[in-house]
């Protein structure tokens, strides 16, 4: 990971599990969201990170209208 979006990705990612104790899963699978982070009791929180800018691309809205 490099750049601005990767910076908040793993700090995101860092502060769910050591604040939280939230885990997460990176799918890295192109077109799905990047992680989902395994909320206790309830349902799972999807995320795609985007740097300052940067847009979907038609297979990412694609995914995330059917989820």
């Amino acid at each position: 990971m490099a750049g601005p979006e990767a910076k908040v990705e793993r700090k995101v990612c860092e502060d769910a599990l050591d604040k939280l104790g939230v885990p997460n899963v990176k799918w890295g699978v192109d077109g799905w969201p990047d992680r989902i982070f395994l909320v206790a009791a309830g349902s799972p929180l999807i995320i795609e990170f985007k740097a300052p800018g940067e847009t979907l691309r038609p297979r990412q809205e694609f995914r995330i209208q059917c989820l």
